[in-house]
């Protein structure tokens, strides 16, 4: 991890293939996060999750302002070290290219769908995914396993339906699977989540995604959706808002399985707002290189 010297205005330049990204396919935002930072009475540390570069998103530039802290970086993460009895802001600014939405319809997912062995991690259970639930197995046998019998071949669709059917949305829901199935409401988060399970427990490779919609007018903008693998590759899908083929092209993604985009480390408070701006690139912004 490389250390910054404090109280610096840095900018990290990542240089990455454009992939499918290319002109006329992604829009261009630029993504402000203002985090405000306090220690008691013993040093501590916040970390921050810069956007992943992957097939839908690409992360181009990172600017981190502070005064004060001691900051290192490392490509994937900002890690800011807060002394005993400070506060301070922190400002990182990003700019990020994100593919718009495609049109395609969700595959049918048949049962026990293939998958490369290097994506059973996101086929097995973990402390946020319990698909080996005894309490998992059970609702599925009761609520997904009908529709399946009758002929319906498409799995994800089912246990998509399922979810939006039997669990409702209630803003001081439930977040954790076992409890979301218990009383049958949830929080967004909590949907989600028991849609990976539910993924899991059917054998379909699956993770969970937190993000921020950049087109909120809402304070931390904080989204949730699921990925799950077939034929090839990640398709998107949100069991909480209805949507499936990709996200909208305001989404960015920032963790993934349970991580946390913002998280402290020690007797440390964190506070954070973020903002987004909508870029029209030019063609040269748009693919580099051009003559």
């Amino acid at each position: 991890m490389r250390t910054r010297p404090p109280t610096l205005l840095w900018t990290v330049l990542l240089t990455v293939p454009f992939g499918s990204l290319a002109r006329g396919e992604a829009d261009l935002w630029d993504m402000s996060l203002a985090l405000r930072v306090s220690a008691r009475n013993a040093s501590g540390a916040v970390v921050v999750l810069l956007p992943p570069t992957d097939e839908r998103q690409r992360l181009d530039e990172v600017r981190v302002a502070s005064r004060g802290l001691a900051l290192a970086e490392d490509g994937s993460s900002v890690r800011f070290r807060v002394p005993p009895r400070t506060t301070r802001r922190v400002r990182l600014d990003a700019r990020i290219a994100v593919a718009r939405p495609e049109t395609a319809e969700l595959p049918e997912v048949p049962l026990y769908p293939a998958f490369p062995d290097e994506l059973l991690p996101y086929a097995s259970p973990a402390p946020l995914f319990p698909s080996r639930s005894i309490l998992v197995r059970e609702f599925l046998e009761r609520h997904a396993a009908p529709p399946l019998r009758e002929g319906r071949k498409d799995l994800v669709r089912v246990l998509l339906d399922v979810v939006r059917a039997e669990i409702r949305h209630r803003r001081k829901g439930k977040t954790l699977v076992l409890d979301v199935l218990r009383k049958r409401e949830a929080k967004r988060i909590g949907i989600e989540r028991t849609f990976v399970t539910f993924l899991r427990c059917a054998g379909v490779p699956a993770r969970f995604v937190e993000g921020v919609d950049l087109g909120s007018t809402t304070r931390k903008k904080r989204v949730f959706w699921t990925e799950f693998w077939y034929d090839g590759r990640w398709w998107s899908a949100s069991a909480s808002r209805g949507w499936t083929g990709a996200p909208p092209s305001s989404y960015v993604a920032l963790a993934r399985d349970g991580e946390r985009p913002v998280r402290v480390e020690g007797p440390v408070t964190v506070d954070y707002r973020v903002s987004g701006l909508r870029l029209v690139p030019t063609p040269k912004e748009a693919t580099p290189g051009a003559e």
